[in-house]
Parts: structure tokens; C-alpha cells; sequence
């Protein structure tokens, strides 16, 4: 059977599972292009390719604006709303306040990438729809604890790196005084005896490089473990920043990961599905 050539922009929703087993939809992704193959033993091949939103709007424009005295939540609400998006923010990431803040000639997609490295977060398209979530928080938007659990059993391959020599005597930041002009430096301390990261970025305050400072502690001592997981088959409930509890695979490797990469892969000549995961510590 030869596939209808798919229309610009149309939606495509895929199912993985098993018939008598778990089923998840994944979607809605628009589709960016298509490929056709034709060749004599193998038949007529069609590869789609998709996102999970359209990245060629409005949102890709470079403007400027200022906020004094507004929350993160109001800031990236009222950008995203005039590139046409709605944006669910988790609210006590959205609370965080600006005594200001200052979009200087950037795409939107641009902005929110910059907020959530400051802010620990993860920002997802779906749509016209931008989701905004604390990494490794193990819950959706409207407060649903996201769990899944792997034992030895269920687990193909896993790679285990603890990096001793990824290590920072802690994380400075700099910020400017916007009364006085002057510079004022955040640190957050990690180990006393080795080198300081320093974020080569200027903030509009001491309150916003103090957590700038926190969140790149954090993704750095995340950065000193990896794991990377393959399980025996196909898993459709293993998803990006759940809470996955690894049980009974070693002392060092079982408790709580988050994983940052899910990859679910279908092999049409084999009717074979598998999954893989790159994982770091929960926070």
C-alpha cells in the first residue's frame, strides 16, 4: 500500500505499545518534510519528518521589551501571547519576581531557552502550546506525579559513568546594581577545594544571578553522573523528566533518575520496539 503524500504543516499523532499491553499517543508533531523512496526489492519506503511545534511563526522574530516589578509567569505569558502561543508554567516557577527585565533583540524561542538555563527549568513546544516545567520535578503542569520504575529485569544494557574530576569549588555570577551601576558577584559554594564556574553573562540583579548561580550548581553536580538505559523492550511509559526508580541494579546506581533523552524506536523489518534513556540524578 503506498502512503498519501502528507499536506504542509498537517498533524501526525503516533501510538507506541503492544495490542494487549500499554499504549501511549505521542503528539500532536507538524510535519516538516518527506521523503519517498523507491527501490526494487524493498518496495516503496515514505520517511516523515516532524516537530513538535511550527518554528517558523512569529516566534522566530527578534524584538525587544522591558518589565519592571513583573513575575516570570507574566513575562513569558505576554511574549508568547503576542507570537499567538498559550503557556502553562509550573506556578511556583512562575512566581519567581523581576524587579526588571529586559528582552534585548531575541526570537522568543530565544528568551525562554535563556530564562529556563536560569531558572532550572525545561521549556516544551506541543502546537501552539509552551510548557514550562522545574527539570527532574516528576510531575506535569497540573500537578500529576509523572512515576515509572525499571529493575534488572526490565533493563537490556546500562552504562554507569561517576565523573570525579567534573567538580567546581562552586558557581559564581555577576550582576549589575541598577541604581549604583556597579557590578555585584552571586556565588553558590559546592567543594571548597576546586575552581569556581563562572557564567560569562551579565544579570539584572543580585537576586537573578543568585539563582542563575544555583541553577548552574545543580546542572553541574548532575553533570558528574550519566546513565544511559536500554530496556528489553519497548517501554512507551518511560518518558522524559518523570521520576524513574532504578531497584535492585547496585547500590551506587538504584534511587531516583530523571531521564533527559527517551528514544523510541520502531523497526518495521524486525516488527521490533525498543527504548533507550539518557538519565541524570534527580535533583
Amino acid at each position: 500500500m503506498q502512503l498519501p503524500a502528507p499536506r504542509e504543516k498537517a498533524e501526525l499523532i503516533v501510538t507506541l505499545g503492544y495490542h494487549e499491553g500499554n499504549q501511549r499517543r505521542f503528539g500532536p508533531f507538524k510535519v516538516d518534510q518527506y521523503t519517498r523512496e523507491v527501490e526494487a526489492e524493498e518496495g516503496d519506503i515514505m520517511v516523515i519528518t516532524c516537530t513538535s511545534a511550527d518554528f517558523n511563526g512569529k516566534g522566530k522574530e527578534r524584538r525587544s521589551a522591558s518589565y519592571e516589578n513583573t513575575s516570570l509567569g507574566d513575562i513569558i505569558r505576554r511574549e508568547a501571547e503576542r507570537d499567538g502561543y498559550q503557556v502553562e508554567i509550573d506556578p511556583a516557577l512562575g512566581a519567581f519576581q523581576y524587579s526588571h527585565f529586559s528582552r534585548d533583540s531575541q526570537s522568543l524561542y530565544q528568551m525562554i531557552g535563556d530564562l529556563a538555563d536560569v531558572h532550572d527549568a525545561i521549556e516544551k513546544y506541543s502546537g501552539k502550546k509552551i510548557v514550562v516545567l522545574p527539570i527532574g520535578g516528576g510531575k506535569d503542569i497540573i500537578g500529576r506525579e509523572l512515576q515509572h520504575r525499571l529493575t534488572r529485569a526490565d533493563i537490556q544494557s546500562l552504562s554507569f559513568t561517576k565523573d570525579f574530576k567534573a567538580q567546581y569549588g562552586g558557581v559564581k555570577a555577576v550582576a549589575v546594581d541598577p541604581k549604583k551601576g556597579k557590578r555585584i558577584s552571586a556565588v553558590k559554594e559546592l567543594n571548597k577545594d576546586d575552581p569556581y564556574y563562572e557564567i560569562r553573562r551579565l544579570f539584572p540583579d543580585k537576586k537573578v544571578a543568585e539563582k542563575a548561580a544555583a541553577s548552574k550548581a545543580k546542572q553541574l553536580k548532575r553533570a558528574e553522573m550519566r546513565i544511559s538505559i536500554k530496556t528489553r523492550q519497548g517501554d512507551p511509559d518511560l518518558l522524559e523528566q518523570i521520576d524513574l526508580h532504578l531497584i535492585g541494579i547496585a547500590p551506587d546506581i538504584d534511587g531516583i533518575l530523571t531521564p533527559v533523552t527517551v528514544t523510541h524506536e520502531y523497526n518495521a523489518e524486525t516488527d521490533g520496539y525498543t527504548t533507550t534513556a539518557e538519565c541524570e540524578p534527580k535533583n
